[in-house]
């Protein structure tokens, strides 16, 4: 699991110098039954409200990768004690959190064990349970989660039923905007709505194009097996149903975002990570935020960028800027997940040599997810003007 055991004094020093809080790692919940990006981000509001008791001083998120990272740590598959213990120590913190989400039905369970770094043993765990859906169990059930494990709440005797009047209220813009449209038609004679968000032109709806700019096909490639190994353009409709993209377009691989022949007619290109940035700025996401990763900004811009139909769970957005963001799902390993629950969009920027930026909306929450993915998912592509 690592290379050696190297402690680090002074980043310990700059985090917990002078503070009588008990320091304390997070690791990403074990996700059953959920999506892998809900997991996260219910892990990522366990770190918020564990700051807001004011009794730990926690581990950001980067800074523990970075860390681990540089031991040679792999987190993946870090589910045992002595696993989770062994990152604790490389980390130099007093506890670690870890634990999982499933679902049954309508029922969450979040399960969370808290245990101590020197002994080596569990402190304290606990299980929550909750009827309702994802959403409630971020802006609600996570923090009851948590309270009844470090004993700030008293544990429930039964299934906690949310309703929708708990969530809280996200703010709402009450200015109008003057939208200003166009319209974009690519190579197949396809016609797309364009909309000018601050000094950027983009699609307001998923691309659907079959052929590069300069008339090659683009491979529509159905069989599981050849789209998990492909290295070279290709893309699909989400369940291998051309009626599928009259809504929500196509799903490509980045490397057909990435290819010389040009997915984009001419005068518009596939936008890159920080082209994403200066849309999620321009509609009021701080830079620090635009910058990060994972679970990003305020209730107001993921919100702002969805369509205000379509959505499960009454996801749906404000749309207050024309993008329409529109949840076409995705393609992974050949088999396609979330339609109508989630929108995936690829920028043309690299992560590494397998993959690649992207940025996320669910149905569950108004954030914008960004983080780089495998390039060989099918995601849906918006244009920008050059």
């Amino acid at each position: 699991m690592r290379k050696s055991i190297i402690y680090f004094p002074f980043i310990i020093l700059l985090l917990f110098a002078q503070s009588q809080k008990i320091s304390v790692a997070v690791l990403d919940f074990e996700a059953l039954m959920i999506q892998d990006d809900e997991a996260k981000a219910l892990t990522n509001r366990i770190r918020t409200e564990l700051v807001k008791t004011g009794i730990y001083q926690v581990v950001e998120r980067g800074q523990m990768d970075e860390i681990l990272k540089e031991q040679g740590f792999q987190l993946s598959g870090c589910t045992s004690e002595a696993c989770v213990v062994e990152a604790g120590q490389l980390l130099g913190v007093e506890k670690m959190l870890a634990g999982s989400v499933s679902k049954v039905g309508d029922v969450y369970s979040v399960e969370l064990r808290l245990i101590d770094v020197g002994s080596g043993k569990i402190e304290k765990s606990d299980s929550y349970d909750m009827q309702g859906n994802i959403g409630q169990l971020l802006t609600s059930g996570m923090k009851n989660a948590l309270e009844i494990l470090i004993g700030i709440a008293q544990p429930q005797n039964q299934i906690k039923s949310l309703s929708v009047t708990e969530k809280p209220l996200k703010p709402q813009n009450t200015t109008p905007i003057s939208l200003t449209i166009g319209t974009l038609t690519d190579i197949d004679g396809n016609e797309y709505k364009t909309v000018k968000i601050g000094n950027q032109w983009w699609m307001a709806e998923n691309l659907k194009v079959t052929h590069y700019r300069n008339g090659d096909a683009i491979p529509n490639v159905t069989d599981t097996t050849e789209w998990s190994n492909l290295t070279t353009g290709a893309y699909c409709n989400y369940n291998n149903d051309d009626n599928n993209t009259v809504t929500y377009g196509s799903l490509y691989n980045w490397y057909t975002v990435n290819d010389s022949r040009n997915i984009a007619p001419e005068g518009w290109h596939a936008p890159s990570d920080k082209e994403w940035k200066e849309l999620e700025m321009y509609l009021g996401m701080g830079e620090s935020d635009a910058n990060s990763i994972e679970v990003r900004g305020t209730y107001e811009e993921g919100g702002n960028l969805k369509s205000t139909s379509g959505w499960y769970n009454s996801g749906n957005g404000t749309d207050d800027f024309g993008f329409s963001a529109l949840p076409g799902g995705s393609c992974r390993n050949g088999t396609f997940y979330y339609m109508g629950r989630s929108a995936y969009f690829w920028s043309s920027t690299e992560g590494s040599s397998s993959t690649a930026w992207h940025r996320g909306l669910p149905d569950f929450d108004s954030f914008v997810w960004r983080s780089t993915t495998d390039k060989r998912g099918g995601l849906s592509v918006r244009l920008v003007r050059d």
